[in-house]
């Protein structure tokens, strides 16, 4: 019988190889996949040997791992992925609202909004989110002008999390990081395993609060929907600017932006930033725990 340190350190190891698989090759990925496999047949003959919980348990996790190594290999494959064809059914619409009502997009806007994103190939799901590249084209007069007909561009992570229950982390960020794109690659590199980064899902999601919390009169039924709003996106009576690393989007005048909530006294705004833009104290970046 393997001893509890021995699958304590499978446990180690594992957990490494799966947080590595972020930045890996395809051909890397497989042979990650191809080992946690390995590791798995091991733990299940050993959970049928000893037949203890933390056996099982163990065994569980691998599954788990092996799981999500796969997707990672090959995205298309994750029955939860977030489709086309579910954005535009469910987050679309919201977006085409902030566009036009909010953020007055004129005709010829709109109609770039529509073509640009019936095309699968300008809604990136899951994958990276390339920062340095719109830095570039943000500062470029030329590259900006030409990507206006990128309109409604984006990239959106399908992780699926319980919005209700999931429990919001803002980090510290090191006084070095002075733009947008710096701080949204450091909540990358560092957060992206440990925290899911939300996108504009949940930026749909907490609007549509403020909104019906600004709606309703039952006092009982505001405050229900009031306490689904995390405390850190309740006004703190001063000006707050939280923005969702998850996303990133292609807005008026051809630059990419992130996407952004703001409190101004009592009034919560859609809004959003330049890559290249600073990032100052109002500012935060919001997480969900896992």
């Amino acid at each position: 019988m393997k001893s509890r340190e021995h699958i304590q350190n499978m446990s180690s190891a594992n957990m490494e190889s799966d947080n590595e698989t972020q930045t890996l090759t395809k051909e890397q990925l497989k042979q990650k996949a191809d080992t946690i496999h390995t590791k798995l047949d091991e733990s299940i003959q050993q959970a049928k040997t000893d037949n203890t919980q933390e056996s099982l348990e163990q065994a569980r996790k691998l599954i788990k791992q092996y799981r999500e190594a796969v997707y990672k290999l090959h995205p298309e494959s994750n029955p939860e992925r977030l489709t086309h064809k579910q954005y535009l059914s469910e987050i679309h619409p919201f977006l085409t609202e902030t566009y036009k009502e909010y953020w007055v997009y004129n005709e010829d806007q709109l109609k770039t909004v529509e073509s640009v994103t019936r095309n699968p190939n300008n809604i990136h799901i899951d994958k990276p989110i390339p920062f340095d590249e719109m830095v570039e084209i943000n500062k470029d007069k030329n590259k900006r002008e030409s990507n206006q007909s990128q309109i409604g561009e984006l990239y959106i992570t399908s992780e699926s999390v319980d919005y209700e229950k999931a429990k919001v982390f803002i980090p510290d960020i090191p006084d070095n990081l002075k733009t947008v794109s710096d701080v949204m690659k450091y909540i990358h590199d560092t957060y992206k395993d440990s925290h899911i980064l939300p996108d504009l899902r949940y930026y749909q999601y907490i609007y549509k609060l403020y909104e019906q919390y600004t709606t309703e009169t039952d006092p009982t039924k505001k405050q229900s929907i009031l306490d689904k709003i995390p405390q850190q996106l309740r006004p703190q009576g001063k000006m707050q600017y939280s923005f969702f690393p998850g996303s990133a989007f292609v807005g008026d005048g051809g630059r990419w932006v992130s996407p952004r909530l703001n409190w101004r006294g009592s009034d919560f705004r859609r809004r959003a930033r330049g890559v290249e833009d600073g990032w100052d104290s109002r500012c935060s970046a919001l997480l969900l725990e896992r």
